[in-house]
């Protein structure tokens, strides 16, 4: 009974949100190419970055270029992916990195986040940018939201 629990607990761990396909080869099967690398910043940190893109479509071919940033809880190796393998799936070059402290970026020293402080906590929100709905919600409602996205974006490339 034992040894089925942990085979059990093992078929359950995936190394990616897609199951355990190798990444070259699930970007192949997506019709999409991937690239990793690092840069050193101004400040001198290492930031990890990726770019997701058409196969088949070269630059200066692509219905347009995105650069995506995660959020604060979050870096671009997990399911974080899935838009950028979406809109890429559809034309549009897409290129994100891990924001510094996160991911597989270098972190920031404490010192920087002392300095940052503020008392000024108000936000903005500007009429006609997209915010992100994708994550936490349900396959359907992110499959709105994508297709809203793609739509907006196909309408003016």
């Amino acid at each position: 009974m034992e040894e089925n629990q942990n085979t059990d607990i093992n078929q359950t761990q995936q190394l990616h949100y897609w199951g355990n396909t190798p990444e070259e080869e699930y970007y192949t099967l997506q019709n999409i190419k991937s690239t990793k690398s690092f840069f050193t910043s101004p400040r001198g940190l290492s930031l990890f970055t990726k770019s997701w893109l058409p196969k088949n479509i070269s630059s200066p071919n692509y219905k347009g270029i995105i650069f995506m940033v995660h959020g604060y809880g979050n870096d671009i190796s997990w399911i974080f992916q899935e838009t950028p393998i979406f809109l890429a799936k559809n034309g549009f070059a897409c290129f994100a990195l891990d924001i510094e402290g996160h991911g597989l970026s270098q972190e920031v020293s404490k010192e920087l986040y002392q300095k940052a402080k503020s008392k000024d906590k108000t936000i903005k929100i500007y009429d006609g940018m997209v915010h992100s709905l994708l994550f936490g919600e349900t396959d359907e409602n992110v499959e709105i939201v994508r297709n809203d996205m793609l739509a907006w974006l196909n309408d003016r490339s």
